[in-house]
């Protein structure tokens, strides 16, 4: 009888296969490192108006924003979804 990696599909005449003692043993999985605060450094700061600090990807979408509804873009979704980034 041949051994396959994974059992054979069911049939009435199917029995247990063995596991194939090639395959290595399970190693336990490692656990996933907890992912560290992300925090925005006082040293990213661009701007600071009036005590709201503004970074660099701030900056960046305020002027996306400004750019789309220059070109007379009317997708309100879109500026909803910029906005929405922005206050995140």
């Amino acid at each position: 009888m041949i051994y396959y990696q994974y059992p054979p599909y069911y049939t009435p005449n199917t029995r247990y296969v063995p596991p194939s003692p090639w395959k290595k043993p399970a190693t336990p999985k490692q656990p996933l490192p907890h992912p560290q605060n992300i925090k925005k450094s006082n040293d990213n700061i661009m701007f600071e108006l009036f005590g709201i600090s503004l970074y660099f990807d701030d900056v960046l979408l305020i002027c996306l924003i400004f750019f789309l509804y220059n070109e007379g873009v009317k997708d309100k979704y879109l500026f909803i979804a910029l906005i929405l980034l922005l206050l995140s």
